[in-house]
């Protein structure tokens, strides 16, 4: 790539103080950013939130490393929302080799008693630094992407409101440290008002989605809201799930195209062995079964129903039926398509979805017949679709994603190019998103994944809640631009 490229957009949603996901308007953008380009990085104001430390994560870092008196350019500070993700991450790095002599330390602020204004709410402002050696980071980022454990840009913004309140613990002396102010009695910080409002309310958002999740097959249990576990990031409840589970006298099992941040999680564990099936066929249940029939043992099974980006679906009543014979847990990633369209718990012991979909089945018709599109992916319509409806719930839909892949991927990339809509990594927003999925995920093994149904002029497009006539004439006429481009082309 070169050293200049497009302009790019602030962040998204644009005008909100909260981002979702970073605009990429163009090919070149997505690339520039998987390659971590410089034209790219000095624009690059924020982005998706697991993959970047935004604004108000780098000034809480910056604040830990000036209390601290740490002046050293060579010792970076991480921020995370517990202690026990901390230490993990400090683990993690201590087995690293590093040119850098210091000493990774973990440090934690609290919120003393006496600035306490009565309620666990200023809890909230509790959070654990990790001090390491920055020729460290790029690990450090990784811990950060695949756990997705880390703090929160709204958190660290609550976080910076209360820094100057919390004292500051480590097992280094030097590091403890005392907080610079104390806040008067009977003074409640307007910040906290509405989140005292939000912990009242957790108990309404668990138990409705323990009432989404309820199967509406006879004879099943009803979800309780203790059922239910909320956790910061879709990323982190598979984390969680998999600290929970992991043995080194078993092995783990991922069946069909999992998203890779997944799969690395998955492999960041201390398994026997790590089985992969990222074809999802029945031929690869019948290798899984053959293996579990010899006597070797699974401890758990991950899926995604339907999968992100080859929007394929699992046979789910067959690996229930596998998990009960051998006893293994049956984890699926709902996310695509949500508690609101399918019903999976029947058939797997854990659900991880990250929000509510619609359905966008009426809108798949869109690219299918274009002589410049090779296929469309997407539940309705694949080879998997009669496991798919297997599992659909009676007024349910298919979710609000599909992926194009077009014949060429010079025709491809013009496409996205003058797509107009939002463009960014996510999907599931209120807004159309659109992303070429291979150039952003698998950018460096884009040959590998190819064989996998995942070719690298594959485009993943997240349809919102803009009005379905909009988005339709949307995509037509970037379909006509296609035309025209191809015209020229064959000219060339």
């Amino acid at each position: 790539m070169g050293d200049t490229g497009p302009i790019l957009e602030s962040w998204m949603p644009p005008q909100t103080p909260q981002a979702v996901s970073v605009s990429l308007p163009t090919w070149d953008s997505v690339i520039g950013l998987s390659r971590k380009e410089k034209w790219l990085l000095d624009q690059l104001e924020w982005s998706y939130p697991r993959f970047y430390l935004n604004k108000s994560i780098r000034e809480l870092s910056d604040a830990v490393l000036r209390r601290l008196q740490i002046n050293d350019t060579t010792v970076s500070c991480m921020v995370f929302l517990s202690v026990a993700a901390g230490h993990q991450c400090a683990t993690v790095l201590k087995t690293l080799p590093s040119e850098n002599p210091f000493t990774i330390k973990v440090v934690r602020f609290v919120m003393p008693l006496e600035s306490n204004p009565g309620d666990t709410s200023s809890h909230w402002a509790n959070f654990t630094a990790v001090l390491y050696p920055s020729d460290l980071l790029k690990a450090a980022m990784a811990f950060w992407r695949d756990t997705g454990s880390g703090l929160s840009t709204r958190h660290a913004e609550f976080c910076l409101e209360e820094f100057d309140y919390l004292d500051s613990d480590s097992s280094t002396p030097a590091y403890r440290t005392p907080a610079s102010r104390k806040r008067c009695r009977g003074k409640t910080p307007e910040s906290l008002i509405w989140m005292r409002a939000a912990a009242r309310n957790s108990h309404e958002v668990k138990s409705f989605l323990a009432d989404l999740a309820t199967s509406e097959q006879p004879g099943q249990p009803t979800v309780s809201p203790d059922e239910v576990f909320v956790y910061p990031t879709g990323m982190n409840a598979i984390y969680t799930l998999l600290e929970a589970l992991v043995s080194p006298e078993y092995k783990v099992a991922m069946y069909g195209w999992l998203y890779p941040e997944t799969v690395d999680v998955v492999r960041r564990g201390t398994w026997a062995e790590c089985l992969s099936y990222k074809y999802g066929t029945e031929e690869e249940l019948d290798r899984s079964e053959a293996l579990l029939q010899s006597g070797q043992q699974i401890r758990a099974l991950f899926c995604e129903l339907p999968s992100n980006i080859t929007l394929a679906s699992p046979n789910c009543r067959r690996i229930r039926a596998l998990a009960d014979k051998y006893g293994f847990v049956v984890a699926c990633d709902d996310t695509v398509a949500g508690y609101v369209n399918i019903e999976a718990l029947p058939y797997v012991d854990v659900m991880m979805p990250v929000s509510r979909r619609h359905s966008v089945e009426h809108r798949t018709s869109l690219g299918d017949a274009h002589p410049a599109i090779a296929a469309v992916n997407h539940p309705s319509i694949a080879s998997t679709s009669a496991l798919y409806k297997s599992v659909i719930r009676k007024d349910g839909g298919y979710g609000n994603v599909l992926s194009i892949v077009f014949h060429d991927l010079r025709t491809a990339e013009h496409f996205y190019n003058v797509f107009n809509v939002c463009k960014g990594s996510s999907f599931g927003t209120n807004f159309t998103l659109a992303i070429p999925y291979v150039q952003l995920a698998n950018y460096w093994n884009q040959d590998k994944v190819a064989k996998h149904g995942v070719p690298r002029h594959i485009i993943r497009i997240s349809v919102g809640l803009e009005d379905s006539r909009q988005i339709v004439e949307t995509a037509k006429r970037a379909l006509k631009s296609v035309d025209e481009f191809e015209m020229k082309k064959d000219l060339d």
